[in-house]
């Protein structure tokens, strides 16, 4: 971990699992996530497109979505999609999420 954190320039700093206000980032993911699934089941649509439709949309403040970042192309949809889209491009959204 040590030199991970050196390469990202972090330095790593440790939450109480048992104080949930020390550790935001997550939480406020957390929340997203459940807000989909209950509108999901409110609505009575399938919660695995709105958790597809979350993964494919941009993160604020960076040109990427979270399944770009992760697997370097954006999943297939319902909607149509041009095969360019679908292919692998390595990208390198580094320097957005440190600026962000």
């Amino acid at each position: 971990m040590g030199e991970f954190a050196e390469e990202w320039k972090i330095s790593p700093s440790t939450s109480s699992p048992h104080y949930s206000q020390s550790n935001g980032q997550a939480e406020r993911a957390i929340q997203t996530v459940k807000n989909i699934l209950r509108k999901a089941n409110e609505a009575d649509t399938d919660p695995y497109l709105a958790l597809l439709q979350y993964r494919n949309t941009s993160v604020t403040g960076c040109d990427y979505s979270p399944a770009q970042m992760l697997f370097s192309r954006s999943l297939r949809t319902k909607l149509p999609v041009a095969a360019e889209q679908l292919t692998p491009a390595i990208v390198a959204p580094r320097d957005q999420l440190c600026d962000r």
